[in-house]
């Protein structure tokens, strides 16, 4: 059964909103709410010139579960690279496991800059930072499974180290990548995988197969179906085009590689790169619409790609109504109607779906009717409730792979260092490291004739294949 899930920004929104996002997600009866984990966010402010927030999840999560009843509440995505130590991430997932059991999920991801360079931690190269993170979940599972753990790693220690609150095996971990060497670890050491908005094509030739890939060497994993296969979507829905597009807009710096790549962790400066990108680029990811029914356009596409869990992150001005069924998940019946699928348009589905990696027609999904109801019974009553899990559209076996994604673009992959040459800035274009008023500071910018010699630098090269985040 395919599962819903509702992003809460806490760079967008301020701890308290999102705690009120929380209670409008188990009213429309989400599966889970996942949660960023940034100590910087990725813009300095909104549209309207308010600030950005800043909110700090594992103070946040302990809020949001106390105040529901059975949502699943984790990290979208948490990364292990230097500011944390693994035994402390163990330690709070224990602690919040022991007091809403079954409820508490962890995703980590590659990181980037915003969560360590304000620490004084130079970000360390993609390959570093993938292998630090498989050695995280090791030393996650050992401390949960095992008494008194020492364990001396590439880089990280621990010593006689024992969880004694919580239980004997550590809450589901999901790995995010959007390109082949994080998702082979997503296969060999995960629970889970989720990715970030991908083209189906990209998934289903190159992301699925690598996580089966890490499923074959894996002793974590016995099968493909062991993994949840998690996707993350950017939505608004509004009454008009405008208005559904303006809070989207700070986020564009998310479409820039250069700022998962390089140690570039203020805000001020991503935006400012950020705005230099187009709104029909935006547009052509994330879900920007009037229309209910591009949502689940897309829904359905994914579902029908292979995916069991859709994650949606709403910049829409009016939460409730995103939320409501009539007008987000609308309802599909649980079982499939007598003639067939409720799937309209599949081949267009597939053909619309926003690509701007792979090029192609703008498009903001293909044809869905996805949804939420069909789920009885009653909430927070002794014996849990008796709901059921929905159905949408399709019921067809899963893809051969999976696919997961630290929310945001990819690291050193080609298709995606692309979208940099479409976004003018007055410093150029092409991700390159420079001198930027007496500081050291990555910018976007290509050749220039305008560039005087000695500030000229060489491009940011992307790692090998192998050494990908």
């Amino acid at each position: 059964m395919t599962k819903f899930g509702w992003f809460a920004s806490l760079e967008e929104f301020s701890p308290e909103e999102c705690l009120e996002q929380v209670d409008i997600a188990e009213a429309a009866e989400f599966d889970s709410v996942w949660v960023n984990d940034h100590f910087h966010p990725w813009f300095d402010h909104m549209p309207d010139g308010s600030s950005a927030n800043g909110g700090n999840c594992w103070s946040w999560m302990p809020a949001a579960l106390e105040r529901t009843d059975d949502i699943e509440i984790g990290t979208g995505v948490s990364a292990i690279i230097r500011r944390y130590h693994p035994a402390n991430v163990a330690h709070q997932l224990a602690t919040l496991e022991e007091m809403y059991p079954d409820r508490v999920f962890l995703g980590l991801g590659l990181g980037e800059a915003l969560n360590e360079s304000p620490f004084g931690n130079p970000l360390p190269d993609p390959g570093e930072r993938l292998k630090r993170t498989a050695e995280a979940v090791r030393i996650i599972r050992k401390l949960f499974q095992e008494e008194f753990v020492t364990y001396e790693g590439n880089f990280w220690d621990v010593e006689d180290a024992n969880l004694y609150t919580g239980p004997d095996e550590s809450p589901p971990i999901h790995i995010a990548s959007n390109n082949p060497g994080a998702s082979r670890m997503a296969g060999d050491l995960g629970d889970g995988f989720v990715t970030v908005f991908q083209p189906p094509d990209y998934v289903q030739d190159t992301l699925f197969p690598s996580v089966e890939t890490g499923v074959r060497k894996s002793e974590h994993n016995e099968s493909l179906d062991d993994v949840e296969k998690s996707i993350h979507i950017h939505v608004s829905l509004a009454d008009t085009e405008e208005r559904a597009l303006e809070p989207c807009l700070p986020w564009r710096g998310t479409l820039l590689p250069v700022f998962f790549q390089e140690d570039i962790a203020d805000p001020r400066f991503i935006q400012e790169h950020g705005d230099r990108v187009g709104e029909e680029q935006l547009k052509e990811t994330y879900v920007v619409t009037t229309d209910p029914q591009d949502i689940f356009d897309v829904t359905e596409t994914y579902v029908e790609a292979g995916f069991d869990h859709i994650v949606y992150q709403s910049h829409s001005p009016d939460q409730q109504r995103f939320s409501r069924p009539n007008a987000v998940l609308r309802t599909v019946s649980p079982v499939r109607p007598a003639g067939g699928s409720t799937v309209r348009d599949g081949a267009v589905a597939r053909r619309r779906i926003g690509t701007r990696w792979r090029g192609g027609a703008r498009g903001r999904g293909g044809r869905c009717a996805g949804g939420i109801a069909g789920r009885g019974g009653t909430r927070g009553r002794p014996g849990h409730s008796a709901r059921g899990r929905v159905r949408v559209g399709v019921d067809r076996p899963l893809v051969d792979g999976v696919v997961p994604g630290d929310v945001a673009a990819g690291v050193g992959d080609p298709d995606l260092d692309a979208v940099a040459t479409r976004a003018p800035s007055p410093l150029g274009v092409g991700p390159e490291v420079g001198v930027v008023d007496g500081r050291r500071r990555r910018a976007v910018r290509e050749d220039r004739d305008d560039v005087p010699d000695d500030e000229r630098v060489r491009p940011v090269e992307p790692p090998v294949d192998g050494e990908r985040a």
